[in-house]
């Protein structure tokens, strides 16, 4: 009679799962009406859902003479599982964390409520995929086309290392990459660095403005890395993009007093950090832009005389959740309170749709247009870009082929022979 271990709760994935012949197998993710799993004497105290799933795995895998599920009955969250085991192992924690927040959103969708487990990879079809994508209209296209890679990629490996004998998406059709095109100006640059007082954002927006170093190159860059007496910055393979080739920063002179004063003083550990003296991340710098974007909305309403109609704030108060938590306890809120977080959240949402979001990258994208205005040859920029060759280059900044008085003072250097100088 196979043994399996009692369900227990895995914080890392969210999810419950079980245990047989050593192999895990998922039983889906915590009831949202269910309260937070808790232990009790030390077992986890699964709910009646989980215990459901939990006694059909167990009729599924008695039925079989193998531990494991013939590949066209395995349920999809079975494959999902091992890819996410693997990518555990096998690649980076960032690369890691985003095929999971992809693949369980995705999962949460096709079980909607329904008993876990019940979707498997003869089943699944790309419409599965479209559908989840669609019920989230907020997504733009870069966002649909990485849910969208995910769920692909997962199976793609699963095909490759024979866990299923056919990817049931490999046609799932994607959004187009989208361009990285958002240019930033001189006068936009020094607004940025003037409106955040502290020094530790504005030294990492001058170390990106100067360098056209990536985002994760820029809040990587540790102590250790620093070559002054060569003015570079060197990352090794291991921790560079593609782990196959170093990584040189250039410093021109000004990203080079940056990076001796920060090296003075921090001999050790990464040398861009927060206020709070902790690395800089992706969640921390787009807060930054973030709250950058709304300060630039709220000016334009201003400009605009913007006044929210009060029939609207009433309908969107009702929306909101009446209680609020005080001293660990739940109280109600007043309906002046209800209104005035209403009108916060509306005005918050008009300030966005009207102030320009940047982004660390477009820092990157920006040097790069600099530098091929100015007519540096494009094999430097690539250079300098930390590319393995031209070819990015002359696909990504397409855009300045537009560009008509890039294109006249480029025709204008052109001599003809025998002409006067």
């Amino acid at each position: 009679m196979p043994h399996f271990s009692k369900p227990y709760f895995k914080v890392s994935r969210a999810a419950w799962y079980a245990e047989f012949d050593r192999k895990q197998y998922s039983l889906g993710p915590n009831p949202p009406h269910r309260p937070k799993p808790v232990k009790k004497n030390d077992v986890w105290q699964a709910p009646k859902e989980i215990l459901d799933a939990f006694e059909d795995l167990k009729a599924r895998l008695r039925q079989s003479d193998q531990p494991q599920l013939s590949a066209p009955g395995q349920p999809v969250v079975v494959v999902f599982d091992e890819f996410l085991e693997w990518c555990q192992k096998h690649k980076s924690e960032r690369t890691y964390v985003w095929y999971r927040k992809h693949i369980q959103s995705f999962i949460k969708h096709i079980h909607d409520g329904k008993p876990f487990r019940t979707l498997t990879v003869a089943e699944l079809k790309p419409i599965h995929v479209e559908r989840w994508v669609d019920a989230h209209p907020t997504w733009g296209t870069s966002h649909q086309r990485g849910g969208k890679t995910a769920v692909q990629g997962a199976f793609r490996w699963a095909e490759r290392m024979g866990v299923v004998a056919q990817n049931p998406v490999r046609h799932l059709p994607k959004p187009p990459p989208g361009k990285r095109e958002q240019i930033i100006s001189t006068e936009e640059h020094a607004a940025i660095l003037a409106h955040f007082p502290d020094r530790a954002f504005r030294d990492l927006l001058q170390m990106a403005w100067h360098t056209g170093a990536r985002p994760q190159e820029c809040v990587r860059v540790e102590a250790r890395h620093v070559e002054l007496d060569h003015r570079r910055i060197v990352l090794p393979p291991a921790e560079a993009k593609g782990k196959k080739r170093y990584r040189i920063i250039y410093l021109n002179d000004t990203a080079l007093e940056l990076v001796r004063e920060l090296r003075a003083t921090l001999l050790d550990g990464h040398l861009f950090r927060n206020t709070d003296g902790r690395p800089w991340n992706a969640w921390s710098v787009n807060s930054r832009f973030c709250r950058y974007q709304l300060h630039r909305g709220r000016q334009d309403l201003r400009r605009e005389g913007f006044t929210l109609d009060p029939a609207r704030v009433e309908e969107y108060a009702a929306t909101l959740n009446p209680e609020k938590t005080v001293a660990g306890r739940p109280a109600p809120k007043g309906r002046a309170e209800l209104l005035r977080e209403a009108r916060k959240k509306l005005m918050n949402t008009e300030a966005r749709k009207r102030g320009e979001k940047f982004c660390l990258y477009a820092y990157r994208h920006t040097f790069a247009n600099r530098l091929l205005t100015a007519g540096v040859d494009s094999l430097t920029v690539s250079t300098l870009l930390g590319h393995v060759d031209g070819t990015m280059l002359s696909r990504v900044y397409q855009h300045l082929q537009q560009n008509a008085a890039h294109l006249l003072d480029a025709v204008n250097t052109v001599k003809r022979p025998g002409a006067a100088a």
